[in-house]
């Protein structure tokens, strides 16, 4: 099996200590797999995304959301499965409880692909996202930037 490219990124906690997490980008979201969303942006892009939900606490310890944020408002990152849907939150897993992770664009009409009302609540203060799509991800219905 390929090698699945990746970044070491590094972070400093709390205490000052640095430490690194590695993420990977996965081909299978970036290679018109038929049975996976698909990334729209560069590998950097997804990078920045990544960074930024660790940076701003929207990851807790199995998972993450992102936005990709162009002049202080989200954008779309990605396509969905059937490829007609525009996507615009990164969903981020982490691989087997170790420092390895990975992203995806995420479709929020599924379940397991709507960020928690904490994340909301952050993006709606940060006003990245207005209320209004706050609330129709919430209920998981489709909405558009």
């Amino acid at each position: 099996m390929p090698e699945v490219p990746s970044q070491e990124i590094e972070f400093t906690d709390e205490d000052g200590d640095a430490y690194s997490i590695t993420y990977l980008f996965h081909p299978h979201h970036r290679n018109n797999n038929p049975k996976k969303s698909q990334w729209e942006i560069t590998e950097d892009a997804e990078s920045d995304s990544f960074i930024d939900a660790w940076e701003n606490d929207w990851v807790d310890d199995q998972e993450g959301w992102g936005l990709h944020v162009e002049d202080d408002n989200a954008v779309y990152l990605g396509v969905g499965i059937d490829r007609s849907v525009n996507l615009f939150i990164a969903k981020f897993v982490c691989k087997n409880n170790q420092d390895e992770w990975h992203g995806y664009p995420a479709d929020h009409t599924r379940n397991s692909d709507r960020p928690s009302q904490e994340v909301l609540e952050l993006w709606l203060e940060a006003e990245f996202l207005p209320a209004a799509k706050i609330s129709k991800i919430t209920q998981g219905k489709r909405c558009t930037l």
